[in-house]
């Protein structure tokens, strides 16, 4: 992706981040349809050179490529797409959820927003203000646009559930321990299940904030996301053990985690296919909807008294997952590879902060290296 710190310069001409998105775009109409351009993204026809004589020939041998989802984390939307706020408490790109007529935390299966889930033309009525890619790519637009997996659900519902679960269980379950030993305890346990079922990505960071802020602030846990993803099931086999079959709240919150799991479960297991078949697609769905619908009945019962459980609007895109699993793999728009990238990237620039270097030097310099393991990649392909 282009960042909003992208400025280059080229002999002395300041290239800024529009007049790249000019040429990318430029580049994927082209590569769209095959062929080489017969203009420049100034719109000027070629008339002279190697363009001229290359012209809508063949680009590569009959071959095209179409750019069929858009993946990039909420705020990178809203601040380079002109998408919704992530912030606002009734934001949605896919649909025109709201606070009055179309409830954005309505979670039943027939919620009134689901009619009014865009197609690329309503988007276009509604916000005319659109991104170069969205105007002026044929057949690009919002429905190729598909809400990051990462960021909405590990990094969103699930940090929030996770961390609920486990202050329930600190404070609000019997026995003379005190919140802070029962939390020793609590994570004791999961280094037990950690082992157990030789879960390799692990949650070593937990602090006493996360699970016990201050005032009445709701829990919420702190982390990357492969490991928050991967801590959902050892909370939830911790919990069937210590529950009250009788708790409705209890039961609430292991359908919960049981039903976040398979999701993660669906995602990696069916990761290589660009649709789920058709029977998976409606068990993902219905995942998706119980996972919020447990998560909407343990907020309604514990508000606003006590600090459990919190709903945002990344909840509502996680729905919008379930929703378009029937068309094409929602795992196709996350973001898991970008943290992938940050940690690669980080021992780069460690490795490139050695000796007396200046910042912009330590950014040349990492960046040299990448680009030679790079060639080392390429040519192994």
């Amino acid at each position: 992706m282009i960042s909003e710190f992208l400025l280059q310069t080229i002999d002395d001409v300041k290239v800024t981040e529009e007049a790249i998105w000019k040429e990318v775009v430029w580049s994927l109409y082209w590569l769209r349809l095959g062929v080489w351009p017969d203009r420049g993204s100034d719109n000027v026809l070629y008339t002279t050179g190697e363009d001229f004589i290359r012209r809508l020939t063949p680009l590569a041998d009959g071959y095209f490529g179409e750019l069929f989802v858009e993946a990039a984390d909420l705020d990178w939307n809203w601040k380079k797409f002109k998408m919704a706020n992530p912030q606002a408490s009734h934001s949605c790109s896919s649909c025109r959820a709201n606070n009055t007529t179309h409830q954005w935390t309505d979670v039943r299966g027939d919620a009134t927003w689901i009619d009014t889930i865009h197609t690329n033309a309503s988007y276009r009525l509604h916000h005319p203000n659109l991104h170069r890619l969205f105007r002026h790519l044929p057949g690009f637009g919002i429905t190729n646009y598909i809400p990051d997996t990462l960021h909405c659900k590990c990094l969103g519902s699930d940090q929030s559930f996770l961390a609920s679960v486990m202050r329930y269980l600190t404070h609000h379950t019997g026995g003379p321990s005190t919140p802070d030993q029962k939390l020793t305890l609590l994570l004791t346990e999961m280094k037990v299940e950690y082992k157990r079922m030789k879960t390799t990505t692990r949650y070593n960071r937990i602090t006493h904030n996360m699970i016990h802020p201050p005032s009445k602030q709701l829990p919420q846990l702190k982390g990357k996301a492969a490991e928050i993803k991967d801590l959902v099931p050892v909370v939830a086999v911790i919990l069937r053990r210590r529950m009250d079959p009788n708790n409705e709240q209890e039961r609430d919150m292991v359908d919960g985690l049981d039903a976040s799991a398979r999701i993660d479960q669906t995602l990696k297991e069916y990761k290589s296919y660009y649709r789920f078949p058709p029977d998976v697609a409606e068990r993902f769905r219905q995942d998706c909807f119980q996972f919020a619908q447990c998560q909407n009945a343990l907020i309604h019962h514990y508000h606003p008294d006590v600090p459990l459980f919190n709903v945002t609007p990344k909840t509502h895109y996680v729905l919008h997952l379930g929703l378009i699993a029937k068309y094409i793999n929602p795992g196709l728009g996350s973001c898991w590879a970008g943290e992938d990238l940050m940690r690669v990237a980080r021992k780069l620039w460690q490795a490139s902060c050695i000796g007396n270097v200046s910042g912009p030097q330590v950014q040349f310099k990492s960046m040299d290296k990448y680009m030679f393991a790079m060639s080392f990649e390429m040519r192994a392909v």
